[in-house]
């Protein structure tokens, strides 16, 4: 959508909403931790080599 929008020129008031098909809530384990944020069960932490 921001490709039509941008390059194209498209109008945003007129386009279908659109959403994406699938996708995984991550979050970095160790500075929720430092943060003491509490992260809910159904998201994945990333691993260091994804960083």
């Amino acid at each position: 959508m921001a490709y039509d929008i941008l390059v194209n020129g498209e109008d945003v008031s007129t386009m279908e909403v659109q959403y994406a098909p699938a996708t995984t809530k991550k979050y970095v384990a160790d500075r929720c931790e430092s943060l003491g944020v509490e992260v809910p069960d159904d998201y994945e932490a990333i691993t260091s080599d994804e960083e």
